[in-house]
């Protein structure tokens, strides 16, 4: 499992509403302040900080345990809390970052047989005699309002 943060400070300057995205609490922080202070200009007010939070787990799973060939990708149910989930599968270590579908790793594991059996000449930058492994890859994002104290002093 692995969790990605990143961080908007909403807030409207006249009629406008303005957002900034960071990859940082210090950022975050030091921009929120910036905007309660007033140093982004006048006239500025609703200052809103989120949390945004993306937990991505991976499960090995067999290729008979995919989505049966034509059929598309179920998705689990989105746990409380979350704004969205995601699920699609991946190679272990190799291949494209995301497969969508049971047919398209098929697709892919055909390929590599493929390029094994001497059919397809290119290079690839990983062993293709390994075994492959099957990720059943889901990503959940939660967002959640916080305040000012809640960031990294």
């Amino acid at each position: 499992m692995r969790k990605h943060h990143w961080w908007k400070v909403t807030y409207r300057h006249n009629q406008t509403f303005r957002t900034i995205g960071l990859t940082s609490p210090e950022s975050a922080r030091r921009i929120a302040l910036q905007t309660v202070r007033g140093e982004r200009g006048p006239n500025v007010s609703d200052v809103v900080i989120t949390e945004f939070v993306t937990v991505e787990t991976f499960t090995r799973i067999a290729v008979w345990d995919l989505p049966a060939p034509g059929d598309p990708t179920p998705l689990p149910l989105c746990p409380e809390g979350a704004y969205e989930i995601r699920r699609f599968f991946r190679i272990d270590g190799r291949g494209p970052e995301a497969l969508r579908t049971g047919d398209d790793v098929r697709d892919y594991i055909d390929w590599l047989a493929e390029v094994r059996e001497g059919k397809r000449a290119l290079y690839l930058p990983y062993d293709v005699t390994e075994p492959v492994h099957v990720l059943d890859v889901r990503l959940t994002r939660y967002a959640h309002r916080i305040s000012l104290d809640q960031l990294s002093a």
